[in-house]
């Protein structure tokens, strides 16, 4: 899908993958500025006898072996919304990380949105989201992940993701948001990725997500079960964390990672302690709720998928706040002071008390 400007370029994409027999949807009212009309048009392009359609956007770039792995993660979720991107600032790209954390292949859907730069739906859910979406007033991404609640159809996104998003100026609004990166790309991944990682879905087994909200830099608790509808703010983190964890204790802890993180003193001369807190302490209880043992955190450290998805912390929370240079030299400190983080949080819930653990993220579990 695409608009009328980019549509020369979107030809020369189509000629360099002739495997994805891809057809092009030109925005049919380009001075809207809104996405939906062509994401209708090119969700109603389904072939016949097709049993599932793709819709890619015109600013994705594909990762080596792509084919292969969309099939692979279709088959594999075969009645799911399959996305194959989630960007770096998002709760989607947060259980990313969490399911690289894990070693799973797939995280939930979690915002108030799908992503929908390269996502797969089964045939009868493309053509009939481009039937009854005519009645939305969103943009595309909003207004699928409508139709998806009210058919009962859950998302899922691949990790690591297969698509990388081009940094460029947005047609439909978006460049206020700053870059929209990947969670966690690999340009060529090994053969059998997939398959080495396990088919289950990050997120899937918590009601309640730590993130940090690019737009406002605060640590929340997102609600992330199937239940309720997602909505743009969350709850503070300190709200859910267990009463050992005080204000002194995680102080403490936070000053001891930064001192042996940043040992050049690099992200301290350019973050205030205020915004940075809010990161590691979401990062801190990301570790608390993965399951994952504090000796599963420290085998991952030599895991390049790990490391990777680490390295996309930083810029997806300050990419609207700090140029591309300082995040990319920030970018080593910052991935250690969040993984001790992680490995702090792991290492708290495997010292306490397992039912309080649980209730950190679970609805309807007892909650001191």
């Amino acid at each position: 899908m695409t608009h009328p400007d980019r549509e020369a370029e979107v030809r020369r994409f189509v000629e360099r993958h002739p495997e994805l027999e891809l057809r092009i949807a030109v925005d049919p009212e380009p001075e809207r500025g809104h996405s939906l009309g062509t994401a209708l048009l090119a969700w109603s392009m389904v072939e016949p006898g097709a049993t599932h359609h793709l819709v890619l956007q015109d600013d994705v770039v594909l990762c080596e072996g792509f084919v292969d792995l969309m099939v692979a993660a279709v088959r594999t979720h075969p009645d799911a919304a399959v996305s194959m991107f989630a960007e770096w600032g998002a709760r989607a790209g947060t259980l990313v990380r969490l399911a690289l954390l894990r070693g799973q292949g797939y995280a939930a859907v979690a915002d108030p949105y799908i992503p929908t730069q390269a996502l797969v739906l089964p045939a009868a859910q493309a053509a009939d989201f481009a039937e009854k979406g005519r009645t939305e007033t969103e943009p595309d991404d909003i207004a699928l992940l409508n139709h998806l609640r009210r058919t009962g159809t859950r998302g899922v996104v691949v990790a690591p993701n297969l698509v990388q998003h081009q940094d460029r100026p947005s047609l439909t609004g978006n460049t206020f948001q700053g870059p929209r990166l990947s969670a966690c790309f690999v340009p060529d991944p090994p053969a059998g990725l997939l398959a080495a990682l396990e088919p289950t879905v990050a997120g899937a087994d918590l009601d309640f997500l730590p993130h940090v909200s690019w737009m406002r830099l605060i640590g929340e608790w997102f609600y992330c079960g199937p239940d309720e509808e997602a909505v743009w703010t969350g709850w503070p983190l300190a709200e859910r964390l267990p009463p050992e964890l005080d204000a002194a204790w995680l102080r403490s802890q936070y000053d001891a990672h930064l001192r042996q993180s940043d040992r050049r003193e690099e992200i301290r001369k350019t973050l205030s302690d205020t915004v940075l807190f809010e990161v590691w302490l979401a990062c801190l209880a990301l570790g608390l709720v993965s399951g994952v043992t504090p000796a599963g955190v420290v085998a991952r450290a030599a895991d390049p998928l790990w490391q990777a998805a680490l390295a996309t912390v930083l810029p997806g929370a300050f990419r609207r706040y700090l140029p591309a240079p300082v995040l990319d030299r920030l970018g080593p400190y910052a991935a250690e002071l969040f993984g001790l983080a992680i490995h702090e949080g792991a290492t708290v819930a495997a010292g306490g008390e397992q039912d309080t653990v649980h209730a950190i993220a679970h609805r309807g579990a007892r909650w001191p």
